[in-house]
């Protein structure tokens, strides 16, 4: 259990725009996702008096479009986050009831005939798939970590492409 680096970003209309780099200890994994989403809160609460960002109120997805996947607010870090991604902070509370929240935590993610899916570790993808369902071809990822320039993200991989 090492540390652990999440890119998670604010950007809502009449907030001040955010992203934090948030580099936490391993021992984090066990922690419920509020934990995270308050850490960033603290500090943007901080420096925004006039704009709180209530934990209770906001969710994290893994992308800004809403389209993205949501993250119940109570499951474990460790479990559903995965090292070097980028989190957006969401209006709207997204939290189970404890039990469900515990199966949804420790369970995995099944297909249509319940078989377990596998998640992809590769840089930037990070999607659900099935081993029948995988090729050569399937996975669209980055093979080196982001970086951020000047407000900028880009990948190591792709230095020509910014903001991709």
């Amino acid at each position: 259990m090492g540390k652990k680096t999440y890119y998670v970003h604010l950007d809502w209309e009449g907030y001040a725009e955010k992203t934090s780099k948030l580099s936490i200890p391993g021992k984090w994994e066990e922690k419920p996702l509020s934990a995270l989403i308050e850490l960033f809160a603290d500090a943007y609460n901080a420096k925004n008096p006039d704009t709180l960002v209530e934990v209770s109120a906001v969710h994290l997805e893994s992308q800004n479009d809403g389209q993205g996947e949501k993250f119940y607010s109570d499951c474990l870090i460790g479990e559903v986050l995965e090292s070097h991604n980028d989190y957006y902070i969401t209006p709207g509370a997204c939290v189970v009831p404890t039990q469900q929240a515990t199966a949804a935590a420790t369970g995995p993610k099944l297909d249509a005939d319940g078989v377990p899916l596998l998640r992809c570790k590769n840089y930037g993808c990070q999607q659900y798939y099935s081993e029948g369902e995988n090729a050569d071809d399937a996975c669209h990822h980055h093979t080196k970590p982001p970086y951020f320039h000047d407000t900028i993200k880009g990948w190591q991989c792709c230095r020509d492409v910014k903001g991709a």
